[in-house]
């Protein structure tokens, strides 16, 4: 080749940059018309538990209950948690902790469980009365829990016991989130399900001592243990002042894959500055936790009776009590018959039992954050002392969720009765947020650019937002049952990475997100490798059938349209699709399989390879870099460059490819040196930690014969 060609070769690799860079730089948006068509049942909460399969959310109970005890009925405050993998904790708080120094109760366990698998990997159920009981001086400021010393009795399976235990504990940190234990055992007592235990522990600032005891059903001994802290102890008042009984399933740091369950019931609990003089604070014979003895109320998570129960009481404070799907980016619309229990609302808070969903973003959002997320429900319940059925659009204005933020909309959907089953309905196409209640219908149209949300939650809750007023009580019981999604059919917003196969070949990524989508990738045919961008529009239908239209635009400049058709697994995790479209020389199809995008591989960035085939030898250096934009400011996931030279230059290899499924690439190179070439590369790529390719190079045919080399790489030291 002479000298001017090989200038002419790298004019051409200009344009073929430049052309990726403007089509990447487009923006489309579509929308498409409603259409209604078979829901597919979700859940209608025929298991004795929340299905752990289908809900983020799991059991979580606290309130007084009327509990048959042979002939007898007696009123007790029950406690029930279960936990998959993450701490939960269900405390009753005493309303003025600062003044106790004595706790004693009765405990139940009616049921607990457990798993054990390693001496790093398990957890422990337990119902405790617990309680921050002084500050040993530590503490550096307000709300420091540094230097806290909390004093615990439990009763517990650990490791597959059951026992009663107790513990003093040392806080090292303002967080509260590192501790030290500075004594702790085992009582010698058997502990039995179903018993009944009179449980107590004293902190005496003066001896600075703990005493925990533990009676035995049936007048049996009273065991008592006495622990001293330490002697040089400063004793100042609790910097957190709290103390608290209830139930928790805590689960090692390190722990995985692993569920906790108790339930437990507490009476007659006492509590005062000693425990000589101590009266009964609480027997529970209130059907309601009294607010004058506790700070923490009624809140209520189970299945029960074949549907959803959800109860949340407000005193002085908002309650957000949630059900929330596993798996929301795949719920496009719901449904769900709610019948509301009991509904106390005198001071006007926004008091209600609600489907709602975070559809979209209005802005464009920032990683992670609220602002612009558009929050949307179907509801009943309301502000005022009867319950209507209404809905609601509202925007978040702030980075963190519900700090600041503007309603869009409101509307109501007709008056409701206790008791009395209403199907409520919230969906929408990208236009317009559907809701209803009943026959009673309402939309809301959304009048700006729409982009997908950060936080796609979907959830059914119980939930009571403030009034202006800050001296409120409210309280509110449903059930939730039936539970339907996607009856105008199954979503695939997300983003998707997909590989072409049969007479052309490649990969690209598409973002799905309300009936358009967006992408770009690499193709490669007989000819050569091309740089492309993508878009379209799509409807999905109940049964996952998929049809579109699209248009393409590579780097050589040409643009073609074409029909999308195909389907999505039941799963949403597999996408089936073929493209079709009409070219001079006739009809091309191209067939596309996705799965949901991964994670962005990280690939080394130096390289040593070898050179066989049509030419032999080493590059002395070998570079992959990820791909950004002409002014470095976006990153394209996927593509990557690379560069590699000869010793002294002779030979420069350039180009670059797109990591497809199973880290295959599709991409071309350019040789520059003694002649100019341009042609395709494939072959696999394993990443770290061994890291090494086998790359295939094949000439374009428009530049003579075809030579076939092969890249063999290992990642450097």
């Amino acid at each position: 080749m002479k000298s001017s060609d090989h200038r002419e070769g790298k004019k051409m690799k200009t344009r073929f940059l430049m052309a990726f860079v403007l089509s990447l730089s487009i923006g489309y948006a579509f929308n498409l018309p409603y259409a209604v068509s078979a829901a597919t049942l979700y859940d209608n909460f025929n298991k004795t538990t929340i299905d752990s399969t289908k809900w983020d959310s799991s059991e979580f109970v606290r309130e007084i209950q009327d509990i048959k005890e042979g002939k007898l009925v007696n009123r007790k405050l029950v406690s029930k948690v279960t936990a998959y993998g993450e701490t939960i904790r269900n405390w009753v708080d005493f309303k003025n902790p600062e003044s106790i120094n004595y706790i004693e109760a009765d405990v139940v366990v009616n049921a607990i469980g457990d798993k054990y698998k390693d001496a790093d990997n398990y957890n422990i159920p337990r119902a405790r009365l617990i309680g921050y009981f002084y500050n040993d001086g530590a503490a550096t400021g307000p709300g420091s829990r540094w230097g806290e010393v909390q004093g615990v009795v439990n009763i517990r399976k650990y490791k597959g016991r059951l026992e009663a235990h107790w513990s003093i504990t040392r806080y090292d940190n303002d967080a509260g989130d590192s501790w030290t234990t500075v004594d702790e055992g085992v009582f010698p007592v058997a502990i039995s399900l179903k018993k009944t235990y009179k449980v107590s522990i004293l902190f005496e600032p003066t001896k600075k001592t703990f005493t925990f005891s533990v009676t035995a059903p049936k007048g049996k001994t009273t065991v008592t243990l006495t622990a001293s802290r330490t002697t040089t102890d400063t004793i100042n008042p609790s910097n957190v002042p709290w103390k608290a009984i209830g139930t928790q399933v805590w689960f090692t740091p390190t722990a995985t894959s692993l569920t906790g369950s108790i339930s437990a019931t507490f009476d007659n609990v006492k509590a005062g500055s000693d425990a000589g003089s101590t009266p009964v604070v609480d027997d529970f014979s209130s059907a309601e936790l009294d607010p004058s003895l506790w700070n923490t109320y009624e809140f209520v998570r189970e299945v029960s009776k074949g549907a959803f129960r959800s109860a949340s009481r407000g005193v002085n404070g908002g309650v957000r009590n949630s059900l929330e799907f596993k798996n929301p980016q795949k719920v496009k619309d719901l449904q769900a018959n709610v019948t509301l229990v009991s509904y106390e609302n005198p001071n006007g808070s926004n008091t209600r039992a609600r489907l709602g969903a975070y559809f979209y973003n209005e802005n464009g959002p920032p990683a992670n954050g609220y602002e612009g997320e558009v929050w949307a429900e179907v509801a009943i319940g309301g502000e005022g002392k009867d319950p209507v059925a209404f809905w609601y659009v509202w925007r978040n204005d702030s980075y963190e969720q519900n700090v600041e933020g503007e309603e869009l909309g409101r509307g109501e959907l007709g008056s409701v009765m206790p008791g009395t089953p209403y199907q409520l309905f919230i969906g929408w196409d990208g236009q317009k947020i559907t809701f209803r209640c009943n026959e009673a219908t309402a939309d809301y149209i959304i009048g700006t650019e729409v982009y997908p949300p950060n936080h796609p939650a979907k959830s059914l809750a119980t939930r009571i937002s403030a009034p202006s007023s800050p001296d409120y009580q409210a309280f509110i019981s449903a059930t939730f049952d039936d539970v339907y999604i996607n009856g105008t059919g199954i979503p695939i917003d997300g983003s998707w990475l997909v590989d072409l196969t049969g007479v052309v070949k490649g990969g690209a990524i598409f973002d799905c997100f309300a009936g358009t989508f967006s992408g770009y990738g690499v193709s490669m045919d007989t000819v050569g490798a091309n740089l492309f961008n993508i878009w379209g529009d799509y409807t999905v239908d109940s049964a996952g059938i998929i049809t579109g239209t699209f248009t393409v635009d590579d780097s050589e400049g040409g643009a073609n349209s074409g029909t999308l058709t195909g389907k999505i697994d039941s799963k949403i995790t597999i996408l089936s699709l073929t493209a079709v479209t009409e070219e001079e020389d006739g009809i091309v199809k191209v067939k596309l399989a996705g799965v949901p995008l991964p994670p962005v591989p990280e690939i080394p960035e130096n390289w040593t390879v070898k050179v066989s085939g049509s030419a032999q030898g080493i590059l002395d250096s070998f570079t992959i870099s990820p791909y950004y934009d002409e002014d470095e400011s976006k990153l394209y996931p996927r593509i990557f460059t690379f560069s590699g030279t000869t010793s002294g230059d002779d030979v420069e290899v350039t180009g670059g490819f797109f990591l497809g499924q199973k880290n295959k690439v599709y991409g071309g190179y350019e040789l520059n040196g003694v002649e100019y070439e341009e042609g395709l590369l494939s072959g696999t790529i394993t990443l770290l930690p061994s890291a090494k390719f086998n790359f295939t190079a094949t000439r374009g045919s428009e530049f003579g014969k075809r030579r076939i080399y092969t890249l063999t790489g290992t990642k450097k030291p």
